[in-house]
């Protein structure tokens, strides 16, 4: 049978077979990375390509002060503007191809002006990042 990995509990068993793509939640980039390496193998293994749409969603907050975890640790996009950007880039270099956030706020307001700064902040320093694939 299929085990998951012991350090993220990530099953993957039936992608091989039935996916088209994968959607893991919060995971770091680190862990990502060492997952996806396992599933591309799976799918190779079953005569697939390893070449998926890999759409990871986690959260997102804009802090002022720097987190104390390093970005390519961290299991959500926590940090500031400059760690959003390097956290970004940890992800696509660990094979996501879609990235999914969310403010974890049922304040409406407080999302719009979230995904707004994103957009001017930090979209235009990893823009570069989708044409290259």
């Amino acid at each position: 049978g299929c085990q998951p990995p012991p350090l993220t509990g990530v099953q993957t068993c039936a992608l091989p077979i039935h996916g088209g793509g994968w959607h893991p939640l919060a995971l770091s980039p680190q862990q990502l990375a060492e997952v996806l390496h396992g599933v591309r193998e799976q799918l190779v293994n079953a005569g697939r390509s390893a070449d998926i749409p890999v759409a990871l969603r986690t959260t997102l907050e804009i802090t002022d002060e720097p987190w104390e975890r390093p970005p390519e640790q961290r299991r959500t996009l926590r940090g500031t503007l400059p760690e959003l950007v390097a956290m970004v880039k940890a992800y696509h270099e660990a094979g996501v191809t879609h990235l999914i956030v969310d403010p974890n706020s049922g304040d409406v307001a407080y999302n719009r002006e979230i995904l707004h700064r994103i957009a001017k902040e930090v979209l235009p320093r990893v823009d570069s990042l989708t044409r290259a694939r």
